[in-house]
């Protein structure tokens, strides 16, 4: 796939993201400083051509990525996109008309101790205390599966990327089709979609953020939260729920519950879309 192809579907995948009512978001940067949706756009486009450099095996592209985001706006953000969309971003170079989940399996499969040492020297410089996840004594995918069970992201590279392939790009799909009831435009679709999508993530999986930062309790009752609001199903309109959407917003900012893991998935599986796997 062409590398520009890759580069503007990541690009526009940060920009569904950031268009989106997405409650709790609260647009830190990784040392928790306060950032502008303007912010996460300038760093989207410092680090995305490092994302999607060429032959580049997948660690070297977080820390180019890493790097290039801190030269960028003197801050890092959305580590957890960048650890996601690395190997999916390595995968459309893959040759031949395998699927993208076989490539990506391919691309995990290959990851090795110099993937480990480029991530650990990434997540040093972005979040040091998430640095001890990933040591050079194993490869990436070995690090990634000690810690599967605790951080979903990790899970993602343990899985071929289950929850974004078997939940998110349905639940995306759902969306898309719920929002064209009430949308204007096919533009205008997408981030009401992409609202019902960070909804479906929220009310499905404890944010590994939430958990590590105000522990399993809290991220259990933002999941019940997510769920109650999501208790019209089908009909569940982000249009005509907007207030709700909004009031949630301002409950999880009171109470500084972030759900950054669930956004990154979110972004991810935007990402996946928009490349043609799934939705758009």
């Amino acid at each position: 796939m062409n590398t520009d192809v890759v580069a503007n579907a990541l690009l526009s995948a940060y920009r569904d993201e950031l268009a989106a009512v997405t409650p709790g978001t609260a647009r830190r940067s990784a040392d928790g400083r306060s950032m502008t949706p303007a912010d996460f756009v300038s760093s989207a486009e410092a680090a995305v051509p490092a994302l999607t450099e060429t032959g580049a095996p997948v660690g070297r592209r977080i820390l180019n990525a890493v790097e290039a985001s801190r030269a960028g706006i003197g801050a890092i953000t959305g580590l957890g996109i960048l650890l996601l969309c690395a190997p999916l971003a390595a995968a459309c170079e893959q040759p031949g008309p395998a699927p993208l989940r076989e490539r990506i399996s391919t691309v995990l499969t290959h990851l090795d101790r110099t993937d480990a040492e480029d991530t650990c020297r990434a997540l040093t410089l972005a979040e040091p205390s998430r640095s001890a996840v990933v040591q050079g004594r194993f490869t990436l995918k070995q690090a990634m599966l000690a810690e599967a069970g605790r951080d979903r992201i990790a899970l993602q590279y343990a899985s071929n990327y289950t929850d974004l392939f078997v939940f998110g790009l349905p639940a995306l799909v759902r969306g898309l089709k719920r929002a064209a009831r009430s949308a204007e435009t096919a533009a205008d679709a997408f981030p009401l979609a992409t609202t019902s999508l960070f909804l479906g993530f929220m009310s499905a999986f404890p944010d590994s953020h939430i958990v590590r930062t105000h522990g399993p309790e809290a991220a259990r009752s933002v999941m019940a939260d997510a769920r109650r609001l999501l208790g019209a199903g089908a009909a569940f309109d982000p249009t005509r729920h907007r207030e709700a959407l909004l009031a949630f917003d301002a409950d999880l900012r009171a109470r500084d519950l972030d759900p950054i893991t669930t956004a990154d998935l979110t972004v991810a599986t935007l990402f996946l879309a928009r490349l043609g796997a799934g939705a758009a």
